[in-house]
């Protein structure tokens, strides 16, 4: 009867045990897919003036409820440290609610985007050593709604526009 017991015990033990081990495991993998983007180094200038950056998703699913924020920031000495002036630059699109998984065979390239920047973008941002452009995105998961935030800064104006457009697909390379 004693043994009969421990065969039990042990039985519940490990099966308590690989619940919890398989319960972790599946954690892991389901809750740690966050979205992977690439984001475009610099900002294209194509022939109509319009400055845009590209992203793409380089994720397996597609990533939802993406918010952009662009803010021109000018540092400034103040007493006692740095003080950070930020304009919000207002964009035509600052939610964009899908953007499809990356699949190399996909000929429409759906998994890139590019989004226009304000025409004044040259006029309002100084080109200076004080003055940067910075691009916030938010993102999530479709399938769980792990989310992920996303921080590019163009430090130098000068350095950060090109003229002409985006390559084709999963390249953020301005041609």
């Amino acid at each position: 009867m004693g043994s009969t017991f421990l065969d039990v015990l042990l039985s519940i033990i490990s099966g308590i045990i690989s619940g919890i081990i398989a319960s972790i495991l599946l954690n892991y993998y389901y809750w740690n897919k966050k979205p992977k983007l690439l984001i475009s180094n610099q900002i294209a200038k194509n022939l109509k003036n319009e400055y845009r950056i590209k992203i793409v998703n380089l994720s397996n699913f597609y990533v939802t409820n993406v918010f952009i924020q662009v803010h021109l920031v000018t540092v400034s000495n103040g007493d006692g440290g740095n003080i950070l002036n930020v304009i919000n630059l207002d964009i035509p699109y600052k939610t964009i609610q899908i953007i499809a998984p990356y699949d190399d065979k996909d000929v429409n390239a759906s998994y890139a985007i590019r989004f226009v920047l304000p025409k004044n973008l040259e006029t309002l941002w100084e080109n200076d050593d004080h003055t940067y452009l910075k691009l916030v995105t938010y993102c999530s998961n479709e399938h769980n709604n792990s989310s992920k935030l996303y921080e590019k800064i163009y430090y130098k104006k000068s350095n950060s526009i090109k003229n002409g457009e985006f390559e084709f697909g999963k390249s953020i390379n301005i041609r």
